[in-house]
């Protein structure tokens, strides 16, 4: 018997184009890994404000690596913060050169760079969760 087809209204017909480095793919292919979702319904829940739940493993055995893996975390966090602070401030009108824009996205390009090498590393340290779930 072949599956029954969805009502127009929840095809997904349209689509949109978006370039990402291949630092920001490999984040949002992570994410969305982890998150249980297809790339696609990752990006679309994110873009519409959706409820994200990612669950993040880090096991008891080496507790230094946990407070480490907090404290970069929190540090993640406070940079974000500051981010979106920046962000905030020249999207309500705050002057802007080219110089502080080059800057701005190395500065995002380098966290996100950190946030990739920290996911690797804990990958080598606790191997490939996946192996573990199913």
């Amino acid at each position: 018997m072949a599956r029954p087809k969805k009502e127009n209204e929840l095809t997904h017909q349209h689509i949109i184009t978006v370039r990402l480095t291949d630092v920001e793919l490999e984040l949002v292919n992570k994410n969305a890994d982890a998150a249980g979702l297809s790339r696609s319904e990752y990006i679309r829940k994110s873009l519409l404000g959706g409820k994200i739940t990612v669950f993040h493993k880090i096991t008891a055995e080496f507790p230094e690596l946990r407070e480490e893996m907090k404290r970069i975390s929190w540090l993640l966090s406070n940079i974000s913060n500051n981010i979106n602070q920046i962000a905030k401030y020249f999207n309500t009108g705050g002057l802007r050169s080219q110089a502080i824009t080059a800057e701005l996205e190395k500065a995002l390009d380098a966290v996100l760079q950190i946030q990739v090498d920290v996911t690797r590393m804990v990958n080598e340290v606790h191997g490939n969760l996946k192996t573990h779930y199913k």
